[in-house]
């Protein structure tokens, strides 16, 4: 047993002053009375009077409270605590109702979880009895984290007022009509009204409430009750924060089993028509399914001004239920089944006002996905929260709506590209894009997020635009909003979040309009962009007779990221925007200062950044780059690296238009190690737009390998999708081409071998004679081989320039020169000789003597 105690002259004199307030309650005023003495309270007693089982807190005390401010420790009156430690002696959850520090003493009463009893059964709110614990033992347990706060979630229509509850549990249209729930609650006030302390109630003020239990008996016999009704309402009253309504009955709001509609198995339901009652069981009615009531509920729906309910029960037969058409004065008119085959009036009437108008004709009609994405109610917007730049941006793919051509063919299509576009949904900026040709992956996903967090310098450089480079900003954001398609994958989870930690949303199926931002850019682009170009699908198939698209085609690829690009300056810098999407702070600020309000989104941008709305932390291109940049597999050679075509599995098909090298290949052992070892396949990092470089990371970090071949505009303009274009159109020219290479090769065997065969039967014809003659010789060295063949050479160079050289006026006579050279001693068999004694006749002939025959 507790120890009961008197509160002080003072405390009651406060309480009573208290009371006077309107609007406070018992609990509150001794709450109060109390809670001005809790800290200056330093020498309040301790004494315990409990039993066994509750020594936990006196354990404690000398041991591990030693030092601590018990009267620090906030306990509030009124507040709602829970137990997390089953050994104490309180309940799951309670409220703590006074507080009586010259007493050690305070008051708690049990608080149930509302719990549902079973399947179709009602809510059960019971609170528990008054409870007394002595004040320095929860202290101690909320010290020690044995007790918390928390709070009590109370049931919604016990915060409605009395005309509102009439309104929604009255039977009659009769608002004076009281409910019957009303009326209990009233009753079961009128229980705990003379015993309840004021201002509430009439009740004298006790020592603490666990005092009222004892008047529970009393005021029962008065009443002509048993007690433990009027304990119920006095314990729920105090339980759940002295709400009157707290006394409604435990049915209200679950009278019954929800209602169900009601469709018949065997029978027709209701009462029988006439007849059915004389026995014609045949014509007692249609015995309605679900289909039936679903067409009724439909139906019910037409009813408007201009349409009874006649026309629209009229209309439902001729709809749903006729055996087919006939064509009767010029007219096709519906044939009605027969009356017991369809619903009567009155089911019509009666199926159709239990109907909800939620438009579910029109969503079987239309469809779902149209639905949705068109007619839905939408109940706020994306940029709900969003406070600052780089919070959140926006991924999405779309099909650019143009049919592009090849840059080495201008006459051969593509088809069209897939761009994905990211947007930073704070400012509305297009900050980062990339260009596929197939279906994009999350590849191009990672790409075109890099690009929004890369400098565009090195692109606009390459499209050759003179934009400034700060018209284009650079972000790298917290938080990526994408619905379930390219980075709805482990490849951009593990990239994304595991390595640069940033989370990704996932914009579930069917809800466009929480990834607005995408979706709206995107139909401004085709409308402003695409759908003004030559060879435009505009977004649907070729009507009958109309030309195709892809015979328009002219533009490459090239040539349209210059034109997006250029798109992307005009919306984020040219474009307008009204003054109700910029700021209202921003229009202050510059209005103050008197400065011209920059109204486009790259102003939005730039003040945002300047005011410090900006969120998120950069990061080192290098490390974006390694993480974000598409992996190909190359081969390293001698001569440098060469890509492998992607996609293609274990089959290796080089990519030989481009070829990067560099010194670092070489001073990192890397070619080395791959000629000794034949590791000839390695991973790099590339932009397959751009054909310039090629990324390597090892354990010395990122590298940047150069193109070496001299291939300019493929360099520029090309892709990596270009040189497997030029794999594919190499391929075909060689199965074109197959019939004049196999010919050409043959007449090239062909010459080879009937030069080769003519030549042997010279030689044999020459052997011949020489045997014939008997005056063959055995064969020279090879160098004198040589230096016979050099002097037959020039003989017959001698021969033809003799044969073939221009005819001269005869000269006249010159004087006889002598001879200079000894007949006798040049033979006449060396052919040197003869060509010595050919120039020095030149030589005397040029010096005016005679020529030596």
């Amino acid at each position: 047993m507790y120890q009961l105690g008197m509160l002080s002259h003072m405390q009651l004199r406060y309480a009573e002053s208290t009371l006077a307030k309107p609007g406070c309650s018992t609990a509150t005023a001794l709450g109060t009375s109390i809670s001005t003495s809790i800290r200056a309270s330093n020498h309040c007693t301790r004494t315990r009077h409990q039993p066994a089982g509750r020594s936990l807190g006196s354990s404690f005390a000398k041991n591990s409270l030693d030092g601590y401010d018990m009267d620090n420790v906030d306990l509030q009156a009124g507040a709602i605590y829970a137990c997390l430690k089953d050994h104490l002696p309180l309940p799951n959850t309670f409220r703590l109702l006074d507080i009586q520090v010259s007493l050690n003493g305070a008051t708690v009463i049990g608080i149930p979880e509302v719990r549902i009893r079973g399947e179709g059964k009602q809510k059960y709110y019971y609170a528990g009895g008054f409870q007394r614990i002595q004040l320095s033992e929860l202290r101690e347990w909320l010290m020690q984290g044995l007790i918390k706060p928390s709070n009590l979630q109370l049931p919604p229509f016990w915060m409605m007022s009395d005309e509102q509850l009439t309104v929604r549990f009255s039977r009659t249209k009769n608002s004076e009509d009281r409910p019957k729930a009303l009326k209990t609650r009233d009753f079961k006030w009128s229980l705990i009204e003379p015993i309840v302390p004021p201002p509430l109630g009439t009740g004298a003020i006790p020592p603490n409430l666990s005092y009222l239990d004892s008047l529970v008996t009393e005021r029962a016999k008065a009443a002509g009750v048993s007690p433990g009704q009027v304990f119920d309402a006095l314990h729920r009253f105090y339980a759940f924060h002295c709400l009157t309504n707290s006394l409604l009955p435990n049915r209200l709001g679950r009278c019954g089993n929800p209602g169900q509609k009601r469709v018949g198995k065997n029978s027709k339901l209701g009462r029988k028509n006439t007849a059915a009652k004389l026995g014609d069981d045949e014509q007692r009615g249609l015995m309605l399914t679900h289909d039936d009531i679903q067409h009724i509920e439909d139906c019910f729906q037409l009813i408007s001004p201009g349409t009874t309910s006649k026309d629209a029960y009229d209309l439902m037969g001729r709809m749903f239920y006729n055996s087919g058409n006939e064509y009767k004065n010029g007219v096709v008119m519906p044939q009605l089944l027969p009356k017991h085959l369809r619903p009567t009036y009155n089911e019509f009437m009666y199926r159709g006002t239990q109907s909800v108008a939620d438009g579910g004709a029109a969503r079987r009609i239309m469809g779902e996905g149209k639905w949705l994405r068109d007619f839905r109610p939408l109940s706020g917007t994306a940029t709900d929260g969003l406070t600052a730049i780089g919070q959140t941006g926006s991924v999405d793919a779309s099909p650019i709506d143009v049919h592009t051509v090849s840059i080495t063919n201008p006459c051969q299509p593509i088809g069209v590209g897939r761009a994905v576009f990211v947007r930073d949904v704070y400012s509305g900026l297009f900050v980062g894009w990339s260009l596929s040709i197939n279906n994009p992956k999350a590849e191009d996903a990672k790409l075109a997020i890099l690009r929004a967090a890369e400098s565009k310098k090195n692109q606009l450089r390459k499209y050759g635009l003179n934009f400034p480079e700060s018209d284009f900003p650079s972000i790298f954001f917290s938080r990526y909003h994408s619905d379930n398609g390219e980075l709805r994958c482990k490849d951009a989870m593990f990239s994304i979040g595991d390595e640069l930690k940033r989370s990704i949303e996932y914009v579930p199926a069917r809800r466009a309009d929480l990834n607005s931002p995408s979706e709206t850019g995107h139909q401004l682009r085709h409308k402003t962009l695409d759908q003004k170009l030559p060879g435009a699908t505009f977004g649907r198939q070729r009507e009958r007779g109309e030309t195709p698209p892809i015979e328009n085609a002219v533009l490459s690829r090239f040539a349209y990221m210059r034109m997006l690009l250029d798109w992307v300056h005009w919306y984020n810098v040219r474009k307008q925007l009204p003054l109700s999407e910029i700021p209202a702070e921003m229009r202050r600020d510059f209005a103050s200062r008197k400065e011209e309000l920059p109204r486009n989104r790259l102003g939005i941008f730039k003040w945002a950044i300047t005011n410090g709305y900006s969120t998120g932390r950069p990061l080192p291109l290098d490390l974006l780059r390694a993480h974000l940049l598409p992996r190909y597999k190359a081969s390293i050679r001698r001569d440098g690296i060469v890509l492998h075509r992607p996609a293609t599995g274990d089959v290796v098909e080089l990519l030989r238009g481009a070829r990067f090298n560099d010194a670092y290949l070489v001073e990192s052992g890397m070619m080395r190690e791959a000629i000794h070892r034949r590791t000839t396949h390695i991973e790099v990092r590339a932009d397959p737009d751009d054909l310039s470089c090629v990324y390597i990371i090892d354990d010395n970090g990122i590298h940047c390998i150069p193109n070496i071949l001299g291939d300019a505009l493929l360099i520029k303009e090309g892709t990596i999708s270009d040189l497997c274009g030029l794999n594919d159109e190499e391929r075909l020219l060689n199965v074109l081409s197959a019939g004049k290479v196999d010919q050409d090769n043959a007449d090239l065997a062909s010459m080879r071998e009937e030069t080769v065969m003519k030549e042997h039967e010279r030689q044999k014809a020459h052997a011949a004679a020489l045997e014939a003659t008997e005056a063959r010789r055995p064969p020279l060295g090879i160098k004198e081989a040589q230096a016979e063949e050099k002097r037959s050479s020039l003989d017959a160079a001698l021969a033809d320039y003799a044969t073939f050289a221009p005819t001269s006026e005869p000269e006249p006579p010159s004087p006889p020169r002598p001879d200079i050279q000894d007949s006798a001693s040049s033979p006449t068999s060396s052919t040197l000789n003869s060509l010595e004694q050919h120039r020095m006749n030149k030589l005397l002939e040029f010096m005016g003597g005679k020529a030596q025959s």
